[in-house]
């Protein structure tokens, strides 16, 4: 895992100067890579790669960065992991017969398969995650490229006259002279789904590359990159739906084993210490319960609890990894803690983000980077094999709204929605903000009035919402106001929701989080469920291998299941659960308060101040928990005042 950082200049800057600028570029990803540093510039300073490392699989010099391919041609600037590279090298060595090797890096077979085929075909051949950046000598091309899944950031754009990318939004920011502009179409986004969709960012110059592009750029100045789709999630759910599985449960149940077994095995390769983060749920036991199946390492296990009453995963964790064998590491964080890493997270994610989990993923990562250099995940389980309560419940709520006669819904809904944003304003005084239980119901209204899943979908992950006025809309035109759409397959609702949880909130919300908590500690991350294989797989499987009215995740149930005999996972889990509404009128009360009342020319001019005042008020008199609309508030604010915006 590193941190990757270039300029091409198309018009040339003197070579030493260009550099200097990289440098400081790289200097900020010190945390992504603190094992080393490298650099490369072209003579005519058209071009300069960083790079940041975090040395996992080739711990000596043949894997230092930027790397120049045998050939001459090609120069990679390379962050990630490619977990069938052993593979790759035995097609390449099938092909040229020689065995010359310079060490055993991924990246070396990476640039090595796009010496040989050209890039679009590595990528379609790698498995794993990655973002890298590579020159083509010969055609005086820079292409960038992303995992499948989005696994591992990358940020690009035009800064004056030189195109930049890099591995964090911070980077950009050392560039000297980069005078960023913020977006506020991305802050009104944020503030409804607690994340910036990409391709946005918080910055109108930069962009996210999307999840299974390249994006190719030697034109000039000002020009955008040409993308290029390598990979579809939406195409691959098409051909599950296409191809579905026929055999039974017990045959997708060892179907499924099959997968995993190679796909873990794959990602516990590393030369250094490995463990997986447990905390007794389907998802990580599941993946734990594979990894203690492959001999040669004790795989450590970490979980983590609260001081706050009630909000523990730890007596579940513990049972499991006693069951199965691992070295576990349970850990406590204080609310001193909470309140140290809160005020840390305005640098740790460098746009605004406001999932307040955050807050002990940065916790555990740090914990678990004082026994391990590699941590796997159970991340993108909910998404592909149905986890979420909104899956199994929408096909009920669709139901019932379809019961009542097509030529009374609009009325009734709108009748309902207007009602229900009245009883909520009038019930707390707030205008025209609601509490907690008014806007769930004012939410379940708008979804079963909704003409396509997308409407409903905006309603379920939506927090600010735009009748909220939270936002002062003067600032945005209201054709602005919302998200972008996506171009659905015809599936069952349920599944239509799972895929576009995968689109949005799997990549910009949860591997954001992971990604930059975990990096802050030079710690990496392994996904297993978001390797291709296993999202094909899951794509293929009809929904009563999924989901039913009473649980979720069955498949992933009867496999972790069979494995704990005579032990069961409680299937009253639900998810990392944390007691932030009791923070923010406690520990984090005064911190709080200080970031709301403080100036922010970004926020105070474009955040209704008086209607936060009150969702504050009502949240500390606790009349309801307000924590979902205050953290997105905090965040931006707390964002914001640290670039003294």
């Amino acid at each position: 895992m590193c941190g990757i950082v270039g300029i091409f200049n198309p018009l040339g800057d003197e070579k030493h100067h260009l550099q200097r600028t990289v440098e400081k570029m790289a200097a900020s990803l010190i945390h992504r890579g603190p094992d080393g540093q490298g650099f490369w510039t072209d003579d005519l300073g058209h071009l300069s790669f960083g790079h940041r490392r975090l040395a996992v699989s080739d711990l000596g010099e043949s894997g230092v960065q930027p790397m120049i391919a045998k050939s001459g041609r090609y120069i990679l600037v390379f962050n990630g992991e490619i977990y069938n590279h052993w593979e790759l090298r035995e097609t390449l060595m099938d092909l040229r017969g020689v065995a010359d090797w310079r060490g055993t890096s991924d990246t070396e077979t990476l640039l090595a398969v796009i010496d040989e085929f050209g890039v679009t075909t590595a990528v379609s051949r790698s498995a794993g995650m990655f973002a890298f950046g590579v020159w083509d000598r010969k055609e005086r091309c820079l292409t960038l490229a992303r995992d499948r899944m989005g696994e591992k950031p990358l940020y690009y754009g035009w800064i004056g006259d030189q195109f930049v990318f890099a591995s964090e939004l911070r980077a950009i920011e050392a560039i000297p002279g980069s005078n960023l502009s913020t977006d506020l179409e991305s802050i009104n986004l944020f503030l409804q789904l607690s994340y910036i969709p990409g391709p946005k960012t918080i910055y109108s110059a930069v962009k996210k590359l999307p999840p299974g592009f390249t994006a190719s750029i030697n034109g000039g100045v000002g020009n955008p990159p040409n993308l290029s789709q390598y990979w579809s999630l939406t195409e691959q759910a098409r051909l599950g739906k296409a191809n579905p599985f026929r055999g039974t449960e017990r045959d997708a149940t060892f179907e499924l084993e099959r997968i995993f077994s190679r796909v873990v095995k794959r990602q516990m390769l590393a030369k250094v210490p490995v463990g997986a983060f447990l905390s007794g749920g389907v998802d990580s036991s599941t993946i734990v319960s594979e990894m203690v199946r492959h001999p040669g390492k004790q795989v450590n296990t970490f979980t983590l609890g609260f001081e706050t009453l009630g909000y523990d995963e730890r007596v579940e964790a513990k049972a499991i990894a006693a069951r199965l064998g691992t070295r576990h590491h349970e850990a406590t964080i204080s609310d001193a803690e909470v309140l140290s890493i809160v005020q840390e997270l305005a640098v740790l994610y460098d746009e605004p983000f406001a999932d307040s989990s955050q807050i002990p993923s940065v916790f555990i990562s740090r914990f678990a980077r004082q026994h391990v250099t590699v941590a796997l995940t159970g991340d993108g389980g909910d998404e592909f094999f149905g986890g979420y309560p909104r899956h199994s419940s929408a096909v009920s709520w669709r139901r019932n709204a379809r019961a009542l006669p097509a030529i009374f819904r609009k009325p009734v809904h709108a009748l309902l929605s207007v009602g229900l944003r009245f009883a909520a304003a009038s019930s707390l005084g707030l205008t025209p903000s609601m509490n907690e239980t008014m806007r769930k119901l004012a939410k379940l209204t708008t979804v079963l009035g909704a003409t396509n899943t997308w409407e409903s979908y905006k309603e379920w992950v939506t927090k600010w919402h735009p009748l909220d006025r939270i936002f002062h809309t003067a600032k945005v035109s209201e054709s602005q106001v919302g998200l972008c759409n996506y171009s659905m397959p015809s599936f069952s609702l349920d599944r239509e929701l799972m895929l576009l949880d995968s689109l949005s909130y799997l990549i910009d919300e949860i591997l954001v989080k992971v990604d930059r908590a975990a990096m802050s500690a030079s710690l990496e991350t392994r996904a297993p469920y978001l390797d291709h294989e296993v999202i094909a797989f899951a794509s293929s499987l009809p929904t009563n291998l999924l989901m039913n009215t009473d649980n979720r995740k069955l498949i992933l149930r009867q496999l972790i299941n069979e494995r704990l005999k005579p032990q069961k996972l409680n299937t009253n889990k639900t998810g990392f659960s944390i007691p932030v509404g009791d923070w923010l009128r406690l520990g984090l009360r005064e911190w709080s308060e200080d970031i709301l009342q403080a100036r922010s020319p970004l926020c105070d001019d474009t955040l209704n101040k008086p209607l936060i005042q009150k969702v504050w008020a009502a949240h500390l008199a606790g009349k309801n928990d307000n924590s979902a609309l205050l953290w997105p508030v905090l965040m931006i604010k707390s964002w914001a005042l640290h670039r003294s915006l």
